[in-house]
């Protein structure tokens, strides 16, 4: 048996997941398959940081339909994540950032898109950090 040092070493991330929440569905797509363009331009513009991907985290659309604003999760590389950590200034209002941590044990190995799933096959809820709430001003 070899004892190399990179059979027992695991590849860093390439990506990191960031949960955005209470984004307005007024601002959003109702397509999924259509949500990428709006959170790349809205925090490019804001912090100079490209995602690589974005999504809903309830995609059902009939829950949007009840709702006002919803949270999306983007994807980033790494050295990105912290500055857009813990908050940022999207719609003309902050926005907290948390960011998503993968199941604790998962036997299942990451599907194609590089998230987690279930035993079922469907993506695995994401686990958040929790931070501070932003203060609000008087």
């Amino acid at each position: 048996m070899n004892n190399s040092p990179c059979e027992q070493s695991k590849p860093e991330p390439n990506q990191t997941q960031l949960s955005i929440h209470s984004v307005p569905l007024a601002f959003l797509p109702e397509e999924k398959d259509q949500l990428f363009p709006s959170p790349y331009i809205s925090i490019r513009n804001a912090r100079v940081v490209s995602i690589l991907s974005a999504l809903y985290l309830n995609p059902d659309p009939e829950s949007h339909a009840r709702k006002s604003a919803t949270s999306v999760m983007v994807s980033v590389a790494p050295p990105d994540a912290e500055q857009l950590l813990p908050s940022i200034s999207l719609f003309s209002c902050t926005r907290v950032i948390e960011k998503c941590l993968p199941p604790q044990s998962s036997p299942n190995a990451p599907s194609a898109g590089g998230l987690p799933t279930s035993r079922t096959g469907s993506p695995a809820p994401p686990q958040h950090v929790r931070f501070a709430p932003f203060p609000t001003p008087s």
